[in-house]
């Protein structure tokens, strides 16, 4: 019923504006259509019998880590759909990867168990995406008795071991029978650092005595095979160190390269998006290939002008339930009383129909009084309308109307 109305509306603003063929009537104006149709709305703003062809498809991207992806946003059926689908999430692994797809990388990894040169267990840190090449251990001490630990490192628990003094003897204040500095401190005092003992003891490192102290990662000594890569506790990064080392913020040591997922120096989202992907609520609207708009990003770009079909009835900007029925649509009614639209020249009755009782606001052409008696809807049944007479409400040169 709406498209004949449209029709009758059109004849009506050719007769009474003389619009141009690429004009309707608008509010009794003649207002020029839309060269283009780039609003997803399900309508044929352009008036060319298709809908929505001019609406641009838009890149967008989602996902973090090994679950970035990249897709469209399409106008399907009126409606705009995105299809980027961000991957399934996995176990994080120390590869420098965002395996969990959390924001992080190698959080959480368990060093894995070693045995060292020296015989005693260790374990091995995951360090910059790989595990330490050196296996951090303890240093192999003199074999205690029945303390069920293998303090000597060579594979065997308390053999040729020092028996333990009763705890009686030790702490009596005298160092004596087989109480030395290593067993019982108390009475013999601290063992004195002595580069040859077998003992890493006070002041001793992996440089100033590599007889007793093995070059190991954690020992706070940055020794000749040690890095930022493989022991960044011992030799922390520097920029200008020619090692690329974790959250290292310098371009000397760490140049920006696009598809390491690191936002850095020059990159950018135009130049590569894989690193710099457009983020809504950044407060930037980002433009380019990957364009955020009102649409895909009112936080960032603001509202969108108000339009048909955004669901509020906007008169401000000429919408009604013939202009725009989706935001607007007919109000109910009970009597002809209800539907008085303020206009002289419209026919307003309240009518019956399948859906209910919906209100009517028809301009009648006339030519007497006597066509202003009664008014067929579309598809219904005739109504009585009462108090119009055939007039002029347009000036004596216009066409006749049923006025009140």
């Amino acid at each position: 019923m709406r498209s004949v109305t449209f029709v009758f509306f059109s004849l009506v603003a050719l007769v009474i504006c003389g619009c141009k063929p690429a004009q309707a009537i608008k509010e009794t104006k003649c207002v020029t259509l839309s060269k283009v149709d780039k609003t997803c709305d399900g309508k044929d703003d352009d008036c060319d019998g298709k809908i929505d062809e001019d609406y641009e498809v838009k890149k967008v991207s989602c996902g973090t880590g090994i679950c970035s992806a990249q897709g469209s946003r399409q106008c399907i059926d009126g409606h705009t759909l995105d299809s980027c689908k961000p991957g399934s999430p996995g176990i994080e692994q120390c590869n420098t990867k965002d395996d969990d797809c959390d924001g992080d990388t190698d959080e959480g990894i368990e060093p894995i168990q070693c045995v060292a040169s020296t015989g005693c267990a260790g374990h091995q840190a995951c360090v910059n995406g790989s595990y330490t090449a050196e296996c951090t251990a303890p240093v192999p001490v003199t074999e205690i008795c029945a303390d069920g630990k293998d303090n000597d490192c060579n594979g065997q628990i308390d053999t040729d071991c020092v028996p333990q003094l009763p705890k009686e003897e030790c702490g009596d204040g005298k160092c004596t029978g087989l109480e030395t500095c290593h067993d019982c401190e108390k009475d013999c005092g601290h063992c004195p650092a002595e580069c040859g003992d077998n003992l890493c003891g006070d002041g001793e490192t992996s440089v100033n005595c590599a007889e007793d102290c093995e070059a190991l990662c954690g020992d706070n000594v940055c020794n000749a095979d040690e890095s930022p890569a493989n022991c960044p506790s011992d030799c922390p990064a520097k920029c200008g160190d020619k090692t690329c080392s974790s959250g290292e913020g310098c371009p000397s040591d760490c140049p920006a390269e696009c598809g390491d997922g690191i936002c850095e120096g020059t990159e950018s989202l135009d130049s590569c998006p894989t690193d710099c992907p457009a983020t809504c609520g950044d407060t930037k609207c980002t433009g380019g290939e990957w364009a955020e708009d009102c649409n895909s990003c009112p936080e960032d770009c603001g509202q969108c002008a108000e339009k048909c079909g955004d669901s509020t009835c906007q008169a401000s900007i000429g919408e009604d339930s013939t202009t725009c029925p989706s935001d607007c649509p007919k109000p109910t009614c009970e009597t002809a009383a209800d539907c008085d639209d303020g206009q002289n020249y419209t026919m307003d009755y309240c009518h019956q129909v399948v859906s209910g009782k919906h209100c009517h606001n028809q301009m009648k052409e006339c030519m007497t009084d006597t066509d202003c008696g009664t008014v067929t809807p579309l598809n219904e049944a005739p109504v009585v309308i009462i108090d119009y007479h055939c007039g002029q409400p347009f000036g004596p040169s216009g066409p006749h109307f049923c006025v009140k």
